[in-house]
């Protein structure tokens, strides 16, 4: 190992689950004692964290904790119409295969709402049969939408990062698979 120390103390980075909340201007601040709920998702906040009902603790739900109604930062930012990502699917493949493409989208959206309910799609848009754009409450599920699709069903996919105030872009494309009883033969 060449420009090593002998005694170089090695450290790895460990992986921690960013809050979205956290840079918003309006995130919840603590107003009350006791737990918060979203009154229009469900999710509640508890100790600077936000939970799904059935991950929440439960010293949380005790029987003398107060629970006060509330609008969570990502119920607020799909009010706004305010997404922190946007992810376009283009192609023929899409037309073809709308609906497991969707079965996948949805899954992966729950999947993420496991770890951070914060995490949620704010609006699905169909403008053509080639087209599909989908937003979401963060940068962080964007990504994740667009590395499942292109994990399982190939095609381009790209991402484009703007800044602080602009919203995360993944754009996938795939045009359509060629028919294997066409394909490769020479035409008459």
């Amino acid at each position: 190992m060449p420009n090593q120390q002998p005694n170089q103390q090695v450290t790895r980075r460990q992986k921690r689950i960013v809050d979205p909340s956290a840079g918003l201007p309006n995130k919840p601040g603590r107003t009350h004692a006791g737990v918060e709920c979203c009154r229009d998702c469900g999710a509640f906040h508890y100790h600077d964290r936000w939970y799904r009902r059935d991950k929440l603790p439960e010293d949380a739900t005790d029987g003398d904790t107060e629970i006060h109604e509330t609008l969570c930062p990502a119920c607020r930012q799909i009010h706004d119409r305010n997404p922190g990502g946007v992810l376009t699917l283009t192609g023929d493949f899409l037309g073809a295969h709308f609906d497991e493409i969707m079965h996948l989208v949805h899954n992966e959206d729950h999947a993420a709402q496991g770890i951070n309910p914060l995490e949620k799609i704010m609006t699905v848009e169909r403008p053509s049969d080639s087209c599909v754009e989908i937003t979401t409450t963060n940068e962080f599920l964007v990504q994740r939408l667009g590395k499942a699709i292109n994990r399982a069903y190939g095609g381009e996919i790209e991402y484009k990062f703007g800044g602080s105030d602009c919203p995360v872009r993944v754009n996938w494309h795939r045009d359509a698979v060629p028919d294997p009883a066409t394909h490769g033969r020479a035409r008459a």
